[in-house]
């Protein structure tokens, strides 16, 4: 079953969800340092235009391919213009929504999976 593209495409999404809520975190996590720039990863969408190159692990020995690697984290240039006297851009408010919203799409992205193998084991057993 994990060769079928709604299983890859899930799983995908999921790795790109636990990247963007680290780098979150760890936004919440420097709130009050000095000169720290808000982070973000690209939207999930640009990696489902081909353009990011996956390595495959054939072999343990092989270079891992976490989702730190996959979905690098960059500074996020939508602070919406709020910068702090310290030059920090980091916004609580807006940081505990975009948790949420990453709670919500994850919750999403298993029922999805959960649904499809549903069907799957039911076509299979009927």
């Amino acid at each position: 079953m994990s060769d079928l593209a709604i299983f890859a495409i899930s799983t995908q999404r999921m790795e790109w969800l636990s990247a963007r809520q680290s780098a979150i975190a760890s936004n919440i996590a420097n709130a009050d340092t000095p000169g720290y720039r808000a982070r973000d990863v690209a939207p999930f969408s640009s990696y489902l235009d081909g353009s990011q190159i996956e390595l495959t692990v054939t072999s343990p020995a092989h270079q891992s391919t976490d989702a730190g690697q996959r979905f690098p984290v960059q500074t996020s240039d939508r602070s919406g213009g709020e910068v702090k006297h310290s030059g920090n851009t980091v916004s609580l408010e807006r940081e505990l929504i975009r948790a949420g919203q990453i709670q919500g799409n994850h919750t999403l992205a298993v029922s999805i999976v959960r649904s499809f193998h549903q069907m799957l084991a039911s076509a299979v057993r009927g």
